[in-house]
């Protein structure tokens, strides 16, 4: 008889990710495992109902929340905590620890999708895309307003891993762009100079207590004001005060981000209103191949903990 495995999906977001995960798993794992995705409940004003955890094998929280509350809800039963994201910054990695129960995220399997929607950003920025489409529905007009070209403009890229090198390949080989980047090994001195002379600044960091607040009002300062900044990083890299305040005062020419402070962003949020902002709802690595990459990986690891109880060579394993 096939083991039965409970797998509860935490958050509200990506529910179209849920049966294609469900796909996956009776394709991968039957007949040995019978796995299984319920989303976890929630009350009238969105919170999870903790009690909707209990007897789940594996959770998997995506933007929810995961600490020992939500460890401890689960119950005894619990043995895997699966992110189909490499950011896991919502997620207490000391508590899974303390709970005994191993953790995996998915690094990596976004960087094209991601990397492509940067650039769709990039593109959309330089040639004040939303503003074209806004005059076309509100008056007849041709030709107005305009952009600037890409070639020969600097790319600076503020984190420098598979995502932020596959975005410098784009811009790079594609668009004609010069390409520079930095990480976390760069000095300070190396990333003002970037941020002085960058044309466009793409942030691909992981969000830290030390890339919290990493873009604040003296970075802004040092941009151009012909500059535009792009975040597909985390919404708290970028001081929400300071950017606001250099959008309204123009001190860069705009912002483009598929992250938000708080997700998802309340449609009444003001900073939704700024002009020469673009704001998408974490879509950039929404795309199918993604889906199904990080759908098999959690087929993998489910096989590896419920079928031959090895935790050893768990893939990506953080804790």
């Amino acid at each position: 008889m096939a083991k039965k495995v409970d797998i509860v999906w935490m958050s509200k977001g990506w529910l179209s990710l849920v049966p294609i995960f469900n796909r996956t798993l009776k394709k991968l794992c039957s007949p040995t495992i019978s796995a299984h995705i319920r989303v976890a409940e929630r009350t009238n004003d969105d919170k999870i109902i903790l009690s909707s955890l209990e007897g789940a094998h594996v959770l998997i929280p995506t933007m929810q929340q995961c600490g020992i509350d939500e460890l401890k809800a689960a119950g005894g039963n619990l043995q895997l905590v699966y992110q189909p994201a490499a950011g896991y910054d919502n997620i207490n990695v000391e508590d899974c620890r303390s709970f005994g129960v191993p953790f995996c995220n998915c690094p990596g399997k976004n960087a094209v999708s991601t990397a492509e929607g940067a650039a769709m950003l990039i593109l959309a920025m330089a040639r004040k895309l939303p503003e074209g489409i806004e005059k076309v529905r509100n008056e007849a007009t041709i030709g107005s307003p305009t952009g600037f070209v890409l070639r020969g403009k600097q790319l600076g890229v503020i984190g420098s891993g598979k995502i932020g090198k596959e975005l410098e390949n784009i811009c790079g080989n594609g668009f004609g762009m010069q390409t520079c980047s930095v990480n976390s090994r760069s000095s300070q001195a190396e990333v003002d100079y970037l941020l002085k002379t960058s044309d466009v600044v793409s942030l691909h960091c992981p969000l830290t207590e030390k890339t919290r607040g990493l873009i604040g009002e003296r970075e802004l300062a040092l941009m151009k004001k012909s500059a535009i900044l792009i975040n597909t990083a985390r919404g708290h890299v970028v001081d929400k005060e300071a950017v606001t305040r250099a959008l309204t005062d123009k001190q860069i020419k705009g912002y483009a981000t598929d992250v938000f402070w708080d997700e998802p962003a309340d449609p009444n949020d003001p900073f939704l209103d700024l002009q020469n902002v673009i704001v998408t709802p974490h879509i950039l690595s929404s795309t199918t191949e993604f889906f199904e990459a990080v759908a098999v990986r959690c087929a993998e690891n489910v096989l590896k903990v419920f079928g031959s109880q090895d935790l050893s060579n768990l893939e990506d394993r953080v804790v």
